[in-house]
């Protein structure tokens, strides 16, 4: 080949065309995370009020005509740019830092043109220093780029914001000596409804800057058009904090746990530290667990309640940057094969740290996920691998330790979160003075025990106690066999149990394995104790929540009673041999049965 062809080669490293093309793949879970990349901008340029205006126009699509979002505008009071700093925003790669922080949000300076890329082919921009009417503009075509039609962005020129644009804005904004506005159209990308996108903005903005919200820093507002008609129920939106670990007040969650937190700090928060290129960094973990208050002793299931599905919306462990959440992962909050653990939406977790944590935690460009932590976190819960191997695996790597960390504790913030709702169940039947399975079952399994003894069949060890003991020393040998199992309430069950005479009582614990359940001979009572963490404890739980089912209450009922038929032949097998037999047929039986009804827990809530 000849020198001057050689020299004719395009030998530019990028091709515009094709990296407009890449940045527009660049996705965002939402068009939310999208938007959220200009907030950042505004939040680094010391704005203390953000306005979202959502324009809609009609379109014929097929033979019909409908509403659809055409543009979206972010405006700001911050300290606006220059015509340098403008060229530099629109720029992929462009960064200016803010001359008030010595941290940003921002990462790698590519958040305005890749977030725009990815919603929409135009993007304008008009800032000002002094007023608005001084504002400077530059745009840029995303969709000339992507065309080979546009290399090089437009100088910056004065130009006048436009007047629809003024007469909307927030009068702080549009009175400010400093402030922007971005304006996204064309907008091929976003496709759902109206009013969808403007609820779910309002949900996923108010969390990823609840804690901006929540201290005063910062106002966000939203306005939506059709025209010239506002259509926002109130003018303006305000949007409140909306906070998945729900400690704040005031704040986006469903009345009454709008005005007071719903849940309470869990104390086993920790905050790690390390040294990351000679500086000192550290990683906040903060737990959060619902108060007992809030599952209520009604007899509706809670978790169908307004509150209820907004904890769903909100489970995972919250991941927070810079005071900014980027992520809400789930991966903790899921056991393989199972769709979701109930009891998982009644606990939060929140991992806090500064930007000097990005390379340590694997935070990706555009500041939704947190890769190292993640695949930590999905091998722990995943991996067939014994926790041991995995251990010695990572060594003292410190994504390991905190992932760790909220492993141990969000499982045993479940555990508590099952016993609460154990006892929750037996106040309910309680309260609404009716037979909960568990009593229905002790009742019948009570009535066919007492025909057999009446018919003369041999008494065992626990029966004799049931009729020989003197009551007051049986309750109180309940009372502590009761508490040492952490039993609520456990003089007053003591007292229940001798009253009614009766000989079993269903006990709740933390076991652990493919234990089903335990029996154990008290002072004239079988207890029958059931492993909270085996499956076949999640689906009673189920069948019992299923208030408004005769068929589930009923199922709940046979089960309980298979099991008190099974303490009872334990109870007669003397032979300490034989009944160890018993029992290690119980444990295999566990395990085998463990899988099966973990999936017949999943079809069920699938079809709830």
């Amino acid at each position: 080949m000849a020198d001057d062809e050689q020299l004719s080669l395009d030998r530019r490293i990028f091709r515009p065309d094709v990296m407009a093309r890449a940045m527009r793949d660049s996705r965002y879970r939402h068009p939310a995370n999208a938007i959220a990349e200009l907030i950042d901008n505004s939040i680094d340029a010391n704005a203390s009020i953000v306005e979202l205006l959502i324009q809609q126009q009609r379109e014929r699509i097929s033979a019909r005509e409908s509403w659809r979002i055409n543009e979206i505008a972010v405006a700001d009071n911050g300290i606006g740019m220059n015509q340098t700093t403008l060229m530099e925003a629109l720029r992929f790669g462009g960064r200016v830092p803010p001359p008030s922080r010595l941290q940003t949000i921002g990462k790698y300076g590519v958040g305005l043109p890749t977030a725009s890329a990815t919603q929409c082919r135009k993007v304008d921009v008009w800032s000002w220093q002094e007023t608005i009417e001084s504002a400077q503009h530059c745009a840029l075509d995303i969709g000339a780029v992507e065309e080979g039609r546009l290399e090089n962005l437009p100088l910056p020129s004065a130009a006048q914001v436009p007047d629809k644009w003024i007469s909307r804005m927030d009068p702080e904004i549009r009175t400010s000596s400093k402030g922007t506005i971005i304006v996204w159209s064309d907008l091929r990308e976003i496709t759902q409804r109206p009013q969808t996108i403007f609820r779910e903005l309002e949900q996923e903005v108010g969390r990823i800057y609840r804690h901006f919200l929540d201290n005063g820093q910062l106002s966000i507002k939203m306005k939506t058009f059709r025209g010239e008609n506002i259509l926002s129920a109130v003018d303006p939106k305000i949007i409140r904090p909306n906070d998945p670990l729900f400690l704040m007040s005031n704040s986006a969650t469903s009345h009454p746990w709008d005005i007071q937190p719903m849940f309470r700090e869990y104390p086993a928060g920790k905050t790690f530290h390390f040294t990351i290129d000679g500086r000192e960094e550290s990683v906040h973990l903060v737990y959060s667990i619902v108060k007992s208050e809030a599952l209520g002793d009604q007899a509706q299931n809670p978790g169908n309640l307004p509150h209820g599905k907004d904890a769903q919306r909100s489970t995972g462990v919250s991941i927070v940057r810079e005071g900014r959440e980027l992520v809400l992962e789930d991966v903790f909050a899921h056991v393989p094969g199972r769709r979701e653990e109930p009891q998982n939406r009644w606990w939060g977790c929140e991992v806090r740290f500064d930007m000097g944590c990005d390379e340590l935690l694997g935070v990706d460009h555009n500041k939704q996920m947190v890769a190292a932590l993640s695949d930590v976190a999905r091998r722990l819960e995943r991996s067939d691998e014994p926790d041991d191997e995995i251990r010695i695996s990572y060594e003292d790597d410190p994504v390991y330790q905190i992932a760790e960390h909220i492993r141990a504790t969000t499982r045993n913030m479940a555990k508590d979160i099952k016993q609460m709702f154990a006892t929750r169940r037996r106040d309910t039947s309680s309260d609404l003075q009716e037979s909960s399975p568990e009593e229905k079952a002790i009742r019948i399994a009570k009535k066919v025990l007492e025909d057999e003894i009446k018919e003369g069949q041999p008494l065992t060890e626990t029966d004799r106690k049931r009729i020989e003991m003197p009551q007051d020393d049986r309750e109180s040998a309940i009372s502590i066999d009761l508490e040492r199992d952490n039993v609520p309430n456990h003089q007053q069950r003591a007292h229940e149990i001798v009253v009614e005479n009766r000989p079993y009582e269903f006990v709740d614990l933390n076991g652990y394995g493919s234990v089903m359940f335990t029996v154990e001979s008290g002072p004239g009572v079988l207890y029958v104790k059931l492993n909270i963490n085996h499956a076949l404890y999640d689906l009673l739980s189920f069948l019992t929540e299923q208030n408004n089912e005769q068929g589930a209450h009923e199922a709940a009922v046979a089960i309980r009673v298979l099991l008190l038929a099974w303490a009872r032949m334990e109870d007669q097998t003397h032979d300490a041999g034989q009944r160890a037999d018993v029992q290690d047929v119980a444990i295999r039986w566990g395990r085998v049965a463990k899988e099966v009804l973990a999936q017949v827990v999943t079809e069920a809530e699938a079809n709830a």
